[in-house]
């Protein structure tokens, strides 16, 4: 695959998922439903928004098809010692990713700047769990797919690792928008995911990183209020840069640690 085939696919997963967004809130707004029951509506068509924004890519242009048995050899290659490495990867980025968001105040100068970039406030009970199935269980799955086996794979039969690594990331960093600070952390992200991806050879471990690393957002956003001023308080001290220190620490021992585990 050239770089700009993979460009206009990511450009195209981009557009389907801004229509079928689009298209659904049109659907809620023209029934006028319940406003008592809007946040359920509106999150089950995030969630089918997702769903239907890869099939079409994965199912219809790129014809990939569930295969029980490739799933089952690949659960059976998995290492538990690998496993706990990704959990040391993803935990010590997922540390890394948090301070550097927090790095806009200090950039800015602006302690009102917190606000625009905290995760959701789950003040709902119900909310958590649809967030739960878009970005814990199905982001992980569909993007892992698409970005890491589909457009880097088929770069890497073209390009080297680095430009394959890069362009991809590129494509996962641009799916994520409009949050645009996210975009360094989300970039680095899949640079990391397709080195392990190479690695190991086995999708399943992308997927894992990516599962638990949204997980501990998800987890971190029922305090995120609590973290965010905790953060304030240390006011860029040394026990905020030892946070940060370590978990660039924990993301590359991690890292390195894979490179030399046995994974056949």
């Amino acid at each position: 695959m050239s770089i700009l085939k993979a460009l206009l696919y990511t450009v195209l997963l981009f557009v389907i998922g801004v229509i079928l967004s689009f298209g659904f809130q049109s659907v809620i707004a023209l029934l006028d439903l319940n406003l008592e029951y809007l946040i359920h509506y509106n999150s089950v068509t995030r969630i089918l928004t997702k769903i239907l924004q890869y099939s079409v890519i994965l199912f219809l242009a790129f014809k990939l098809w569930f295969a029980p048995s490739y799933l089952l050899l690949k659960i059976k290659k998995i290492k538990w010692e690998t496993v706990l490495l990704i959990l040391i990867v993803s935990i010590g980025f997922e540390i890394f990713a948090k301070i550097f968001l927090e790095l806009k105040v200090f950039l800015n100068d602006n302690k009102l700047a917190f606000e625009s970039i905290n995760h959701t406030d789950y003040k709902s009970e119900y909310f958590w769990r649809y967030d739960l199935i878009r970005a814990v269980i199905l982001a992980p799955i569909l993007e892992e797919l698409f970005f890491r086996k589909i457009l880097f794979t088929r770069m890497l039969k073209k390009y080297s690792f680095g430009i394959s690594a890069i362009v991809s990331s590129i494509c996962f960093a641009f799916i994520h928008i409009p949050n645009w600070l996210n975009l360094v952390p989300t970039f680095l992200f899949g640079i990391i995911s397709c080195w392990i991806y190479v690695k190991t050879k086995n999708i399943l471990y992308p997927i894992l990183l990516h599962f638990v690393g949204n997980l501990i957002v998800l987890l971190l956003s029922f305090h995120n209020q609590q973290i965010t001023s905790f953060l304030q308080e240390l006011n860029y001290s040394w026990v905020y840069w030892l946070i940060l220190i370590s978990g660039v620490g924990m993301t590359l021992f991690g890292l390195r640690k894979l490179k030399k585990a046995p994974l056949d």
